[in-house]
């Protein structure tokens, strides 16, 4: 399953316990999603759960993706990342880093 798929899986899952009338703190709602991820998350996961502040839902998101898309690359070459890849990351991160 894609980290997209996942990510709408866990929003979906989140948004029919909202709608019965119960509330799910964004720290329990990030708990879920690191929890189903696999092992090859790990190192993102330990990164993002010591940011401080926490990070929001949507962040983990684009960094999820960014992570994903970096692993299919690692796993489709066996090279360091181009300069364009690196970029794509960047930018994904620039855009919840703004103050």
């Amino acid at each position: 399953m894609s980290a997209q798929s996942y990510m709408l899986q866990i929003k979906t899952l989140v948004d029919k316990v909202v709608a019965i009338g119960e509330s799910i703190s964004t720290k329990d709602h990030l708990i879920a999603v690191y929890n189903g991820l696999g092992s090859e998350y790990n190192a993102l996961v330990a990164s993002v759960q010591s940011r401080i502040p926490q990070p929001s839902f949507e962040e983990v998101h684009s960094l999820l993706l960014s992570y994903e898309f970096w692993l299919e690359q690692q796993s489709s070459t066996e090279t360091l990342p181009s300069p364009s890849d690196l970029l794509f990351i960047q930018a994904n991160l620039a855009v919840y880093r703004k103050p």
